[in-house]
C-alpha cells in the first residue's frame, strides 16, 4: 500500500514540474511576440514621423517606377516649389513629405516626355527681330514637331520667313540652333509635358528655369506659378 501511495505522490511531483515548466516556456514566447509587435509599431510610428521607409532614407519621388535621374530631379524641384508657393497647397497637408508621397502615388509609374512647344525670340548681327517657334502639328500619321520662322517689322509685326524645307518638319536642337547662331537670344521659352500612368505634369520654362506647373491626377489639377 505504502508503494502506492508513493508512485502516486511521485507522479504528482512530475505532473507539477512539466506544468511550472510549461508555463514558463509560455511566458517567454508571449514576451517574444509582444516584443516583436512594439518593434514592428515602431518602425510604421517612424515611416510615418518622418517619411522615411525602415530600410533607408529615400524620397517618395524615388518610389515611382521608371522615373529616370533628369525626370525625378524635375519632378522633385516642382513638387517642393508647390509646395512652398501654392497656398491650398500648404493648407491640405501637413508638410511637405506629406503632400509629395500623395502626389507619388496619384502619379503612379512614369511613362515618357513630350515636347510641347518652344518660343525664341532673338536679334541678328543686323539688329533684326526673329521669332522661332517650335510646335507640334497635326499629319497623317500623328502629329510631329514642325519649325516656322518670323521676322518683326518695323511696327513689330511677325512675317513669315522661308526656311529650308527639310528644317520643317521635326527639326532636331542642332537645326534649331543653327537659326539662331550668332544672334542674341531676348526669350527662351520651353513648355514639355511628363506623362504617367496616373496623371500628368505639365511644365513650362523661360530662360532655362521652371515658370509653371500644371499637375493632373485623379484628385484633381493642382497650378503653380513660381517667380
Amino acid at each position: 500500500m505504502k508503494n502506492v501511495v508513493r508512485k502516486v505522490i511521485a507522479v504528482l511531483f512530475l505532473i507539477g514540474v512539466y506544468g511550472a515548466y510549461t508555463l514558463v516556456i509560455m511566458k517567454e514566447r508571449k514576451d517574444d511576440v509582444g516584443n516583436g509587435i512594439v518593434e514592428s509599431s515602431n518602425s510604421v510610428e517612424r515611416s510615418n514621423s518622418n517619411g522615411l521607409t525602415p530600410s533607408g532614407n529615400r524620397s517618395a519621388i524615388s518610389e515611382i517606377k521608371n522615373l529616370k535621374h533628369h525626370e525625378m530631379s524635375v519632378i522633385e524641384s516642382v513638387l517642393d516649389s508647390c509646395y512652398e508657393v501654392n497656398q491650398d497647397v500648404n493648407s491640405g497637408f501637413e508638410d511637405l513629405v506629406t503632400f509629395k508621397t500623395f502626389m507619388a502615388k496619384q502619379l503612379g509609374a512614369y511613362e515618357e516626355s513630350s515636347f510641347s512647344w518652344q518660343n525664341i525670340h532673338f536679334e541678328s548681327e543686323q539688329g533684326d527681330v526673329f521669332r522661332l517657334r517650335v510646335f507640334m502639328d497635326d499629319a497623317e500619321n500623328g502629329e510631329v514637331k514642325r519649325l516656322v520662322l518670323y521676322k518683326e517689322d518695323t511696327d513689330t509685326f511677325p512675317v513669315p520667313v522661308k526656311i529650308d524645307p527639310k528644317d520643317v518638319y521635326n527639326p532636331t536642337p542642332e537645326v534649331i540652333q543653327k537659326y539662331v547662331n550668332g544672334g542674341k537670344v531676348l526669350y527662351d521659352e520651353l513648355a514639355e509635358s511628363l506623362k504617367f500612368d496616373g496623371g500628368e505634369v505639365f511644365i513650362k520654362k523661360i530662360g532655362g528655369k521652371i515658370k509653371e506647373a500644371q499637375i493632373t491626377t485623379p484628385n484633381g489639377v493642382t497650378q503653380c506659378v513660381f517667380n
